[in-house]
């Protein structure tokens, strides 16, 4: 008696002091992409699923600006710190990874949502636009039409390689140019080639050469102030709504590198052109970088050794 009282008190100070929108249950349209998802898995998938379905306690939502939500999952950590292999699916990985792809169409406005995994556990559901744009206010799930149901990676399958990568010698290119001036670090064995294509297929963009180029040898580097990620650590960003990229502001930045404590580099999500933009938190609009990301590093690794910033470049484009 006295623990239950406890966990409620616990959850009661979780939903009023955390950030964003936040309640005990999930909103019907979040239910139904879980639900698509569920269909598609087995019958060992299903059964732990449910399990963690049954243990999640609260859900908390995110989003930038008034482009929200993103929809994050939350779950009581002492239910996490004594599950079992039979509470987590097999696909077990150190980082977030999208596995899925949900599609849905209510009143012909469609949206799409990743499902995500971390260590055997699903971590969150994620929007590639603010659900509460497409689905009315008290909008319920038979209303609601599932279009597609995409899998990338099977939540009971091995996962993906992610043993740190300690020998150097056969990086080639520009890596190895770089291990030699300044060092790289946080190296990971690359997924398998043909794992890299589904993965880039899934996402239905053009990535940059060099960056596949980047992961075909490892999953994910640091080099100096600046990380590259892997194909399974792509993240997504929705971006506001603006006139002067409409090419990202009807969907999300696919994050494929960040300037640590000052922006991210990415690619929009359903592009074919390749075209590389630089966003941190005070621009108004995402800038075209370029289409070469190891230009973009090599140039930022360079102005921080003359004491500046590519960041700089951009200064026009901030708010005031």
């Amino acid at each position: 008696m006295i623990k239950r009282i406890v966990s409620f008190v616990r959850r009661l100070l979780l939903v009023i002091l955390y950030v964003g929108d936040r309640s005990f249950s999930l909103k019907p349209y979040e239910l139904k992409a879980i639900n698509a998802w569920r269909d598609s898995l087995s019958e060992e998938a299903k059964e732990i699923l449910d399990r963690q379905m049954e243990a999640f306690d609260l859900y908390a939502r995110m989003g930038a600006y008034k482009n929200k939500y993103v929809g994050m999952i939350r779950h009581d950590d002492d239910h996490l710190s004594s599950w079992t292999s039979q509470h987590k699916f097999k696909l077990f990985t150190d980082d977030e990874n999208s596995i899925a792809s949900v599609k849905m169409r209510i009143n012909r406005r469609t949206i799409r949502c990743n499902i995500l995994l971390y260590r055997g556990i699903l971590s969150a559901i994620e929007f590639n636009r603010p659900p509460k744009e497409v689905f009315p206010q008290g909008t319920k799930q038979e209303g609601i039409e599932i279009i597609s149901v995409d899998t990338i990676m099977d939540p009971m399958a091995s996962g993906l390689r992610t043993e740190p990568l300690t020998d150097k010698s056969k990086l080639y290119g520009k890596l190895s140019e770089w291990n030699h001036e300044f060092g790289l670090s946080d190296l990971k064995h690359p997924v398998v080639e043909g794992l890299q294509k589904k993965i880039a297929k899934f996402y239905k963009t053009k990535f940059p050469q060099d960056y596949m180029e980047v992961v075909s040898q490892t999953e994910g580097l640091h080099v100096g102030h600046c990380r590259i990620n892997g194909l399974g650590e792509i993240r997504t960003f929705i971006m506001p709504k603006t006139d002067t990229t409409p090419e990202c502001s009807e969907g999300c930045l696919l994050v494929i590198a960040e300037i640590e404590g000052m922006g991210e580099l990415g690619v929009c999500h359903y592009r074919k052109d390749g075209k590389i933009y630089y966003y941190d938190s005070e621009m108004l609009d995402p800038v075209f970088a370029g289409l070469s990301l190891y230009e973009i590093i090599d140039e930022e690794l360079r102005a921080i050794k003359a004491g500046g910033s590519i960041r700089e470049k951009y200064n026009g484009t901030y708010l005031p």
